[in-house]
This record gives C-alpha cells, sequence and structure tokens, in this order.
C-alpha cells in the first residue's frame, strides 16, 4: 500500500519514496469509529433508561500507522527522522490517500471491478511514539507509531472525469454544515443551503464530508455534485459509514 499526504493545493508527498518510511501495518482505516456519548433517560418509575439513538453521532475517526525508516548512520537516521516529522508541522487539516500496489488479480475481467480506487481521510497528526531501539553498525533502523485524527468519519468519495475539465457544480440542501474538499486542495465550507461552482482537475477526487445521506439537492434528489459540462462525468466511488 501507498500513503500519500497533501497540504493544500501543493504536490502530493509519498512518504516512502520521499522520506524513506514503510508503513509495516494500519488500523482504523476502515470501519466506524466510536459512537459519542448517547443521551440517555434515568425514569425513575422504570427500570434501566431509554437511550437516544436516533440523534446517535460518530467521534473523530483514529488512524493508526506502524512505520519503519532505516538509514546508513546514525546522524542520518536522525535527519530523516526530523525532516519527516516536521512535515507534519501543519497549521491545517492533511489530505491523506491509501491506494494499493496491485489490483488484486481478478481472473483477467476486463473492465476490472477491484481495480484500487484508494481511500480518503482529511486528518492531522495527533501523536508520534518512537519504540526503543539499538544503535548498530551499518544499516539503523527505528520504528515508530504515528496516530492521526480524521475529523470527519462520515463522508462520499467522488471521481470528476472527461474531456473538458470545466469542473464540478454543488448544490445542497442540508440540516447541518457540509464541508466539501478536493484532491487538489480546494475547500468548501459550512454548506447547509447553497450551491456554487469548484474547480477541479480530470481524474481527481472530490471528498463530501458531513451528514451526507441526508443531504439532497435543490430538487429533492441525490445529485448533490453534478459536472459543470454534460461531456464530463461525476461519479461516486464510496460512500464512508
Amino acid at each position: 500500500m501507498r500513503y500519500t499526504f497533501r497540504k493544500g493545493s501543493a504536490e502530493a508527498v509519498d512518504i516512502r519514496e520521499t522520506y524513506g518510511v514503510y508503513v509495516e501495518s494500519a488500523t482504523g482505516l476502515i470501519g466506524k469509529p466510536q459512537l459519542k456519548t448517547v443521551d440517555a433517560f434515568d425514569w425513575k418509575y422504570l427500570h434501566g433508561t431509554t437511550p437516544d439513538l436516533i440523534n446517535r453521532r460518530y467521534g473523530d475517526k483514529e488512524i493508526t500507522l506502524s512505520c519503519w525508516m532505516k538509514a546508513v548512520s546514525k546522524q542520518q537516521l536522525v535527519e530523516r527522522l526530523d525532516a519527516f516529522m516536521r512535515y507534519f508541522d501543519h497549521d491545517d487539516l492533511l489530505l491523506m490517500k491509501v491506494t494499493w500496489e496491485t489490483d488484486n488479480d481478478n481472473g483477467g475481467l476486463l473492465p476490472n471491478p477491484h481495480a484500487a480506487k484508494g481511500l480518503f481521510a482529511i486528518v492531522w497528526l495527533k501523536s508520534c511514539d518512537i519504540k526503543p531501539f539499538k544503535w548498530h553498525k551499518g544499516t539503523n533502523i527505528v520504528k515508530f507509531t504515528m496516530t492521526f485524527h480524521d475529523p470527519y468519519p462520515v463522508k462520499r468519495v467522488y471521481r470528476y472525469g472527461g474531456a473538458e475539465g470545466e469542473g464540478v457544480e454543488y448544490d445542497i440542501v442540508s440540516d447541518t454544515e457540509i464541508d466539501i474538499f478536493t484532491e487538489d486542495g480546494s475547500a468548501v465550507y459550512d454548506i447547509k443551503t447553497g450551491s456554487g461552482h469548484i474547480d477541479v482537475v480530470l481524474n481527481r477526487y472530490i471528498i463530501v464530508c458531513g451528514d451526507v445521506s441526508h443531504a439532497e439537492d435543490s430538487n429533492g434528489g441525490s445529485d448533490i455534485i453534478t459536472p459543470t459540462n454534460h461531456i464530463d462525468t461525476v461519479t461516486e466511488i464510496y460512500n464512508e459509514i
């Protein structure tokens, strides 16, 4: 698997190619995060409680990467690790993309329904735990665990394709705020009822975050993201939660 991060409109950084950081395992990339505390009514004349399950909401998604890095000397290892950690000293959220290096053989089916499309998260680095290690002559290796928080556990991901590249339109009616991010670094925040245009490069992704399953377009349909030019396409890739 390949892990890339992007700061705004800057180029995406592959942590293996740029910093020599390998991810040997990860948790939290898929599955549901913990629910926030559920309100419950404690009636004195009833046994137990009555939980308010209609208004359940999820907390931040926590993603943990178990990583390692090698170097030919102690000094190089310290410098490489320090440079890598400085990358995450950023005053805004980062776009994290996880892709597969192979598409898993599907027996020659074309088109391949299992081709890798990637997973996306909008994250900030909460902590980095460097594990104890010993210095050895020759190759030096350090292992560490990185914990990220994604404050958008509910999202829908679209892919923008076609030929014209004129961008997309959003048309949203929602009871709660919706935020939209693009793989290019554009963002629109706090949409409850509104429409507008977003510039997106062809073959890039759009991540719509918030209570997307209950959002509608102004006609009461589900076409909240549409291409500006009818020659282009907007394809829903996946829903998270």
